[in-house]
């Protein structure tokens, strides 16, 4: 009996069952590496904003107000009382902070209303610390 080239069942089976094994064991550690980024690109952006703010405060002596939305699972930075920026993150963050009616103000002298903590969490586990200095807006960050 001649055989032919090629595979066989079995063997294409084989390879399949190799590769689909490979991605469940993959598959976890590539999800918490993306979820850990999202909440690395939160942090990023807040910090860039809060410098923002503080520099357009200061060059155009102008109040502005950041305001944390937490059931939103926005920020807003606002000018005059109106939207300015607008930032939404994805539901499994939260941001926990220890400022007053949710808010940090950015005077036209360039310093901020009150020195505070604001915490990243990600599905309930705590990932980063933002600390905020007082009148000088610089901000140190802690990752967990």
């Amino acid at each position: 009996m001649k055989r032919e080239d090629g595979i066989t069942l079995v063997e294409l089976l084989i390879v399949l069952s190799l590769i689909m094994l490979s991605f469940v064991l993959l598959l976890p550690g590539f999800i918490g590496m993306a979820q850990r980024m999202e909440a690395s690109e939160l942090k990023d952006q807040l910090k860039r904003d809060i410098y923002w703010a503080l520099q357009y405060a200061d060059v155009n002596h102008q109040l502005l107000v950041l305001t944390f939305q937490p059931l939103n699972h926005s920020y807003i930075i606002s000018k005059d009382g109106k939207p300015f920026v607008k930032r939404k993150y994805g539901k499994q963050l939260s941001i926990i902070h220890n400022f007053k009616n949710h808010q940090i103000a950015f005077y036209a002298d360039g310093t901020i209303s009150a020195a505070g903590q604001v915490k990243i969490f990600q599905n309930d586990k705590h990932i980063y610390t933002l600390f905020l200095e007082l009148y000088t807006g610089n901000i140190r960050e802690e990752e967990h």
